[in-house]
């Protein structure tokens, strides 16, 4: 069972006041603040910064919630599978990356489940190493990501399958003075505000790797904002605040819209994939092959062969 302390914790993050967590969850404001001490007891670090009027959460407060979200997530998704298997559902748990988040694969993904009237998604979404550990301990049924860290795959069972390859490009709002050219060069970047995805994510680290090979490193940079929220980097690029590096599906539609343009970056020539991952003997490998060839087919491109999609413990 989900520790109270932790779904306490969380209420007060959310509605940010010790009394409102109070009233909802019907304890009194002294149960809730011993509650918060118990479990700041409990982690030996403080989680809240209480001002008069606010709570800020600290460092170790702001790791403490990511985890804690995590949990209540994999504690509601036990119990929405299990009633969904009363019910007769088919409950698949797929993990996905931040950055697929944004791929037409999720599209179509959705537009399957919608014709299918007895089967049911659950995103759950995390970075690519942790998404292979869950799928080799069956938490969830198959990963969508945005790229694979090859050395987690080396002593694996994992199965990979590739379904595009892209570029990371340049991502900026039509109105940036680099628009104005057909490409940007790492020097451009270094003049610029960079909002980019968090080191633990793939495309950073590709990205990191290619900067390298081309004599820079993201030191280099003047990087304002680093988060898992791509939506967030997409739409301060769309306002000007700053520019990114993403794979091109990533932002096909805000292009459509005429909110972004993108920009190949001339030093660097680095490929992010769009796959799926799985276990061998994995009970709902048919869904996930009808997925892959609608996905081809919406694309018009069959899936790519990868050479390390067989590699075993």
């Amino acid at each position: 069972m989900l520790d109270h302390k932790l779904y306490t914790f969380l209420k007060v993050i959310e509605l940010g006041s010790f009394s409102k967590a109070a009233a909802e969850l019907n304890l009194t404001q002294p149960a809730v603040s011993q509650q918060i001490s118990q479990l700041e007891e409990e982690l030996g670090v403080p989680l809240l910064i209480r001002k008069r009027g606010s709570l800020t959460l600290t460092p170790q407060g702001e790791i403490a919630c990511r985890y804690a979200r995590n949990l209540l997530k994999t504690y509601s998704g036990i119990w929405s599978e299990l009633d969904d298997l009363n019910k007769e559902y088919r409950h698949i748990m797929v993990g996905i990356t931040p950055i697929a988040q944004s791929s037409p694969l999720v599209d179509v993904l959705v537009r399957y489940s919608a014709r299918k009237r007895d089967l049911k998604f659950s995103m759950y979404e995390q970075n690519p190493e942790r998404i292979c550990n869950l799928i080799q301990t069956g938490v969830v049924s198959w990963g969508i990501l945005d790229s694979v860290p090859m050395d987690r795959l080396s002593d694996s069972d994992l199965q990979v399958l590739t379904l595009e390859t892209e570029q990371l490009e340049c991502v900026l709002c039509p109105g940036h003075p680099l628009a104005a050219g057909e490409s940007v060069s790492i020097a451009d970047l270094r003049k610029e505000a960079m909002l980019l995805p968090q080191p633990k994510y793939t495309s950073t680290a590709l990205f990191s790797e290619a900067l390298q090979q081309a004599g820079s490193s993201l030191d280099d940079l003047r990087i304002i904002l680093e988060t898992d929220d791509v939506a967030a980097l997409k739409r301060y690029a769309a306002e000007g605040i700053g520019i990114t590096v993403l794979p091109r599906s990533c932002c096909e539609r805000e292009v459509r819209s005429g909110e972004l343009v993108l920009r190949p970056i001339r030093e660097i020539h680095v490929s992010s994939r769009v796959c799926m991952v799985y276990a061998e003997g994995n009970r709902d490998l048919d869904i996930l092959h009808e997925i892959a060839a609608q996905f081809r087919i919406a694309r018009g491109a069959g899936a790519v062969p990868d050479p390390e999609a067989s590699l075993k413990k």
